[in-house]
């Protein structure tokens, strides 16, 4: 059937407003497009970015989303790199979240807007802390920092400030 010109207008016009509406309904419904991945690391990836790093004084942060000390300790190691990037600061953090939670892991990274390296473990099994750290008994938040020659000065399982990090890095630089 064809239709005049001027009743294909008033059927266009009507349409338009509501497949907007429509659209916008669509729009609003849809979920947030995902936070980027965060790549995933193994003990021997981790090993290596240490060892590439020499000349470098490197801050190893083990965490995880579910760890409220570790979300506590974050915004520390995110002012301690912006602060020390500059003098000489490698900052990697590792993620203890399983590979099914790297949503919450994206989101947390997202909301922090860390400058540092960040990786994912996927992992909570004995043998990985042992192969990191044989002291390691697999508490959270863990961090170890070596000086530029690779070597590994301090270990700490806990929670850490700002100005406890700030001490043991500052005489390395």
């Amino acid at each position: 059937m064809l239709y005049p010109r001027s009743s294909l207008k008033s059927r266009f016009r009507c349409a338009g407003p509501a497949l907007l509406i429509g659209c916008m309904t669509f729009a609003a419904n849809a979920a947030p497009a995902d936070p980027p991945a965060v790549p995933k690391i193994t003990a021997k990836g981790i090993q290596s970015l240490v060892a590439k790093n020499r000349g470098k004084v490197v801050l190893l942060n083990f965490w995880a989303t579910w760890c409220p000390p570790c979300a506590n300790e974050f915004p520390a190691l995110v002012r301690l790199h912006g602060a020390y990037k500059a003098k000489g600061l490698e900052l990697i953090a590792i993620s203890m979240n399983d590979f099914s939670e790297m949503h919450e892991v994206a989101t947390f990274v997202k909301q922090q807007k860390p400058t540092f390296s960040l990786y994912i473990t996927g992992t909570v099994q004995e043998g990985f802390y042992q192969s990191i750290d044989k002291r390691w008994s697999s508490g959270l938040p863990l961090t170890m920092i070596y000086d530029k020659a690779g070597k590994l000065l301090f270990f700490y399982d806990g929670e850490r400030t700002y100005a406890q990090f700030e001490r043991d890095i500052q005489p390395l630089l």
